[in-house]
């Protein structure tokens, strides 16, 4: 695997919303919507006015939500849950 990959994939690095929706592939309105009903990872406070996510729990989010569709987990390299 490549250095900027293995950066990418950091487990502990904190990724924007711009990026989350990218990964996840809903709109801005569905993943606020999933936040409120508490169905989405808990997002970090890391400023006044800005929050990350973890992009280990973003992975394993997006894992658990393929093995609900599929009826089985893909595999997303391990686990990232702390």
């Amino acid at each position: 695997m490549h250095q900027t990959e293995k950066n990418y994939l950091n487990p502990d690095r904190l990724v924007r919303m711009p990026e989350v929706l990218d990964l996840v592939g809903m709109s801005k309105a569905s993943l606020y919507r999933m936040m409120a009903r508490n169905e989405f990872v808990p997002r970090k406070q890391i400023g006044r006015r800005a929050v990350g996510f973890r992009m280990g729990d973003v992975l394993d989010w997006i894992n658990s939500r393929q093995s609900i569709k599929s009826g089985e987990a893909v595999d997303l390299g391990e686990t990232h849950s702390r």
